[in-house]
């Protein structure tokens, strides 16, 4: 495996959409989603997407090292060598309970949590029930009428970030939607 080390020159080069996609505004807290950032932030110290930015930037700009295959950049080399095991084909992690096999450690202690443990999350408006609490919080903001994810191409918002992807993809870019569970 080859590392790259150096700095990520084209920090400058983000915009806010992409930034929104790494950082959820929620419950009054900007909370980064990289596994090695351990920084919250308030939202009332973060009142405009600018200082969003600035705060993904100062994240983005002391990881020095880099994935050879998709670029993504990190901190510290141990997280390297656990994202490099997603672009491998190799599935060396287990279930001892049933015949699933996974790529990574992490893939397979979700599997566990979401597949062989009773645990349920209800949603208190609907009859549908998850087995992972994150999974209940994204679902609840299907019955908000908050539309948080603007498009940058238009004027349409969109309630997540994954529905606004679609939308660029299919409605600007002309692509195809291909709709396949991609895990």
């Amino acid at each position: 495996m080859n590392i790259n080390t150096e700095s990520v020159n084209s920090v400058l080069d983000l915009d806010y959409s992409i930034v929104k996609e790494e950082f959820v505004i929620q419950d009054k807290e900007v909370e980064c989603y990289q596994k090695n950032c351990e920084e919250n932030k308030n939202s009332q110290d973060i009142q405009e997407s600018e200082e969003i930015v600035q705060f993904v930037i100062t994240e983005i700009k002391d990881k020095k090292y880099i994935c050879e295959f998709c670029n993504k950049a990190f901190t510290r080399l141990s997280n390297l060598s656990e994202h490099m095991v997603t672009h491998s084909s190799e599935k060396n992690s287990k279930c001892n309970i049933c015949p699933g096999a996974f790529k990574s450690q992490r893939r397979l202690k979700r599997h566990i949590l979401e597949t062989h443990t009773n645990e349920t999350h209800p949603c208190t408006l609907c009859n549908k029930t998850f087995t992972v609490g994150i999974k209940l919080r994204r679902h609840l903001r299907r019955h908000s009428k908050e539309r948080r994810y603007p498009c940058d191409l238009c004027d349409k918002r969109f309630k997540d970030a994954t529905t606004r992807y679609i939308h660029k993809q299919v409605v600007h870019l002309g692509k195809k939607r291909n709709i396949t569970n991609q895990e």
